[in-house]
């Protein structure tokens, strides 16, 4: 009985310390990353670029930074009310200055922690704006490479990085069309290669898991005859830290594009 009892309670321990390490990754590859915009203090009322918008089910959201307190530390976004901006024909008219976010890698929430992006590095890139309703009329900055009966591709160099949706969207359509919520989809290709060339670390970690799995197995069946079996449990002992300790190189490495 107590054999059993150690043997679970070793595999539940490895298990949880695998989750924690695991959830602290993920909750940092979660954390969206904005740029910011300000109303320009020169002119007579505040205004910001109309993307600035941000559009979901249940319609049209402008957000705030605002340094979190108690439990919500870091930087946060609060939705402003929708008394306090207006959609004009160019530009969403505010009534009160100060910074907004213009655009995000991913959706926003409310109370979402945020990464605020200052330097923004640039590179090549390749962007497919997919269009269920029709293509619409596009701005004159860039031009399509390959065009399909819904769908576009844009060839684009030395644009910001990382990837925003609602920046290619900006760049593609024209103004009036950036405050419809149905104006398309828009995705990296380069966003894409380089979620596709994690997937060999997402596979290790899943591989590690399966062989901690297998060698605990593998114990539990030693453990029936412990003191003749001693130095192998031993050995798979040391080999279960060892992978436990692998986890966090593994997890280091991994970096999956905000926008996917």
């Amino acid at each position: 009985m107590k054999r059993r009892v150690l043997c679970i309670f070793v595999l539940i321990l490895w298990g949880l310390v695998f989750c924690t390490m695991l959830s602290v990754r993920i909750e940092q590859l979660m954390i969206p990353e904005v740029v910011l915009t300000q109303a320009d203090e020169s002119e007579p009322s505040p205004h910001i670029a109309l993307d600035s918008l941000f559009f979901d089910d249940t319609g049209m959201h402008l957000y705030r930074p605002r340094e979190g307190t108690g439990w919500e530390t870091g930087t946060r976004i609060y939705e402003e009310e929708i008394n306090n901006y207006s959609v004009g024909e160019n530009q969403l008219n505010l009534k009160f200055f100060g910074s907004y976010v213009r655009y995000a890698s991913k959706p926003l929430r409310s109370g979402d922690e945020i990464s605020i992006k200052s330097d923004l590095e640039n590179r090549d890139d390749t962007w497919l704006a997919i269009f269920p309703e029709g293509i619409p009329q596009l701005s004159d900055a860039l031009t399509p490479t390959t065009k399909a009966e819904n769908a576009l591709l844009f060839n684009v160099t030395d644009t910001p990085q990382p990837f925003m949706a609602d920046r290619a969207k900006s760049t593609i359509l024209l103004v009036t069309e950036l405050a419809n919520e149905n104006a398309g989809s828009f995705y990296s290709l380069s966003d894409v290669k380089s979620f596709l060339s994690q997937l060999p670390l997402l596979a290790a970690l899943l591989s590690l898991s399966l062989f901690v799995l297998i060698l605990w197995i593998y114990s539990f069946i030693l453990s029936r005859r412990a003191k003749e079996n001693r130095a192998k449990l031993i050995f798979h002992g040391v080999l279960g830290v060892l992978a436990l300790l692998a986890v966090p190189l593994i997890l280091l490495h991994i970096a999956l594009p905000s926008s996917l």
